[in-house]
Formats: C-alpha cells, sequence, structure tokens
C-alpha cells in the first residue's frame, strides 16, 4: 500500500482491523513516497494500491482512480492566534499571517498553486517550510505561524483550531489501483474504505 505521508496511515486503522479480521493470515506492507514514485511501483507492481488526492495528470500511468471522499482546504491555528475567533478566513487574512508551509511534493497540486498565489510579494521571513505535516502541526501550536492543509491530515486531538477557507479549492481523495479483479484482498480493502467516513477520523 502507498501514500504519500506517515499521516495517511492514520485514517486506515478500523479498515485494516476489519481487514484482518476477514484475512487472519495478511501481512500489510506500506511505502511512503512522492506520487510520481508511487505510482511507478503500482504500474510495476511493487504495490497494490495508493491511497491519495487525485491528481490531473497521470498519463504517464495505467492506473485506475477512484474517489473516496472530497477533502476542504482548512486553515489551522493555535487557540492563542487572533484568526482563532473567527469562523472563517479569507484569502485576506491568510495574507496578513505568517505561514508554515508543507513540504510541495506531498501536497495536491492545486494546494501549491493556492500557496504560491499566497507567497507572491511576500518576504522569505513570512513563512517557514517543513518536511512533514507533522513538522508543520508543531511549529503551528508553537505559535510560529498558521498552516493551510486538506482537513484529513490534520490529528483528532483538538489542541489546534481548523477553519474554513473561504474560496479554498476542495480535493478528491481516493486510490489508485491497476487490477481489482484479480485481486480479493484489494476488493475487500476498498469496499471497506468506501464504508468509512474519513472524515470523521
Amino acid at each position: 500500500m502507498g501514500c504519500q505521508t506517515h499521516v495517511q496511515l492514520f485514517t486506515l486503522k478500523d479498515v485494516l482491523r476489519r481487514l484482518r479480521d476477514i484475512y487472519p493470515n495478511l501481512h500489510p506492507r506500506f511505502m511512503v513516497q512522492p506520487l510520481p514514485h508511487l505510482l511507478k511501483a503500482l504500474d510495476e507492481e511493487s504495490v497494490d494500491v495508493i491511497i491519495g488526492f487525485k491528481e490531473k495528470d497521470t498519463r504517464k500511468t495505467s492506473a485506475s482512480y477512484r474517489e473516496i471522499c472530497q477533502v476542504p482546504l482548512v486553515c489551522v491555528c493555535s487557540p492563542e492566534s487572533p484568526l482563532a475567533r473567527k469562523s472563517q478566513v479569507t484569502v485576506q487574512d491568510l495574507q496578513e499571517e505568517k505561514l508554515v508551509l508543507n513540504n510541495p511534493i506531498q501536497l495536491p497540486t492545486e494546494l501549491i498553486h493556492f500557496q504560491n498565489d499566497l507567497l507572491n510579494g511576500r518576504f522569505p521571513w513570512d513563512f517557514y517550510f517543513c518536511e512533514a505535516p507533522e513538522s508543520v502541526l508543531t511549529l503551528v501550536e508553537a505559535g510560529y505561524g498558521i498552516s493551510l492543509l486538506p482537513s484529513l491530515l490534520l490529528p483528532p486531538d483538538g489542541r489546534l483550531i481548523h477553519l474554513p477557507v473561504d474560496g479554498g479549492p476542495v480535493f478528491s481523495y481516493g486510490l489508485y489501483f491497476k487490477d481489482m479483479l484479480n485481486n480479493p484482498v484489494l476488493k475487500e480493502f476498498i469496499h471497506l474504505l468506501r464504508q468509512t467516513d474519513l472524515s470523521q477520523l
């Protein structure tokens, strides 16, 4: 199973538990890589399935894509942030805050474009780049700035404030796979995942 960040694995615990009940001898293996590497691994049959955000340009792969859910963009801030009192944020609000940004290679292309628009004309000391969502959330919680992430990449612990972004993109989240018919375990995995409300995890 491939995914782009370790955070995504947390959404799979219940599905994997139910899959283990059906296939007690199953041995899941995870590959965490950028999407282009994962798609190559899928074509080479090194992975059976990729869970991730839909990208528009996947012409170089023979994989099929099936959407599981739609994921909104949210602004993440600490409870001490001036934005924490708002019910939603605007692009203008975001342009006035320091930004903590995730490695672009782990993000949907739509979010990269959205972030790039926010960075235009800004000073380098107005933003921080991190290698993983966990690092982003650590700096946000410490008050270094605010961040923009798909809501699915947020921890459910409630220590941070999550605010809708007015006019922000919504991302398709789902599965890339090649052959489901000859892989009953994959077919059951997809069936179980489609029954799961990932937005509530």
